[in-house]
C-alpha cells in the first residue's frame, strides 16, 4: 500500500527479505533476546498471578524476581537491532530504489530510535522494576490452618432415688496454629457427687 501524506510517500507492506540479505550476528541475537524476554517474562508474569495461590517461599520469589532480571538485560539488548544489517548495509533501501526509479526515494544510510525502540527502552525499565519488586517485597502468605481446642467434663450425680445422671460440660477454647497443641482435649476423671 503505498500513501501520498504531505509530499512523502509512505510505503506498507510485508515482503521477505532480499535473498543476498546478510543476517549478522547482532541481528539474530536481536531476534533471539526479544524472543527470549518475551517467553521468560510471560511464563513468570503468569506464576507471579497465581502466586496468592500458590504461595511460594521467599527463595522462589526472589529466583522469580531474578528471572525478570534476565528479562530486563534481554530486553536491553534487543536494542543491538539498531546496529546490526537491519539498519547499515541494508539491501531491502537498494531493492526499492531499484523497484520505483520513477519516485525519487531517498533513505537513510543508518536508523534512527522510533516508537519501537522507545517501547523497548519502557520494557526494559518496567522488567527492571518488576525485578525489585519481587525481590524486596514479602510474598503472600497462608493463614495459618488452626485447630479448635476445648475442655470437656463429665459429671456424674447419684439421685436419691439411685439413678446416675452424667452431664458434659464444653469450654471453648482458643483456636491453636495446627501441630502446636492439637488433641488437647482434656477428659476429666468420672467424678461422683452424692445426691441431694
Amino acid at each position: 500500500m503505498i500513501d501520498n501524506v504531505q509530499g512523502t510517500v509512505v510505503a506498507e507492506a510485508c515482503v521477505n527479505y532480499p535473498g543476498g540479505t546478510s543476517v549478522d550476528s547482532k541481528w539474530k541475537s536481536a531476534r533471539a533476546f526479544s524472543t527470549m524476554a518475551l517467553i521468560i517474562g510471560g511464563v513468570v508474569t503468569f506464576w507471579a498471578l497465581l502466586s496468592g495461590c500458590l504461595y511460594p517461599s521467599r527463595g522462589t520469589y526472589k529466583a522469580g524476581g531474578l528471572a525478570y532480571m534476565i528479562c530486563c538485560l534481554f530486553m536491553g539488548l534487543s536494542l543491538l537491532m539498531l546496529d546490526s544489517n537491519a539498519c547499515h548495509n541494508n539491501r531491502l533501501n537498494e531493492m526499492l530504489k531499484e523497484e520505483m526509479p520513477i519516485v525519487p526515494l531517498t533513505f537513510p544510510s543508518s536508523c534512527s530510535m522510533a516508537m519501537g525502540a522507545k517501547c523497548t527502552i519502557a520494557a526494559t525499565v518496567m522488567w527492571f522494576l518488576a525485578a525489585v519488586a519481587a525481590l524486596t517485597v514479602e510474598p503472600p502468605q497462608r493463614s495459618p490452618v488452626t485447630t479448635q481446642t476445648h475442655d470437656v467434663t463429665y459429671t456424674k450425680t447419684t439421685a436419691a432415688d439411685g439413678t446416675a445422671v452424667v452431664t458434659e460440660t464444653v469450654v471453648q477454647g482458643e483456636p491453636v496454629p495446627f501441630g502446636g497443641q492439637a488433641g488437647r482435649d482434656v477428659i476429666e476423671p468420672l467424678v461422683e457427687q452424692p445426691g441431694v
